[in-house]
């Protein structure tokens, strides 16, 4: 189990993914599958800050991309269901 949390660990800060390590080991151990999930997802967010730490130079002029493309392509999926929901209401 350690040497899947520190493959997940090193994957998840260089490329994602590192639940596809993690996932099926605490399905091995027995877990229940959404608790095995929720368990996983937790587990790897210090890897996400220590990657974040870890490319801040890299991000450091990208602060107007990475605030203005997660709006941008959240709006097309929000209008989607706002007006299937009106149709369907209606």
């Amino acid at each position: 189990m350690i040497a899947a949390a520190f493959a997940a660990g090193l994957i998840n800060a260089i490329a994602g993914g590192g639940t596809l390590f993690t996932f099926p080991v605490l399905i091995w151990l027995g877990l229940d599958p959404k608790v095995a999930n929720a368990t996983s997802t937790v587990a790897l967010w210090p890897g996400l800050f220590g990657g974040l730490f870890g490319y801040r130079r890299e991000l450091e002029n990208s602060s107007t991309i990475l605030l203005r493309a997660p709006s941008c392509f959240s709006f097309f999926p929000r209008y989607t269901v706002v007006t299937s929901a009106r149709e369907t209401v209606s």
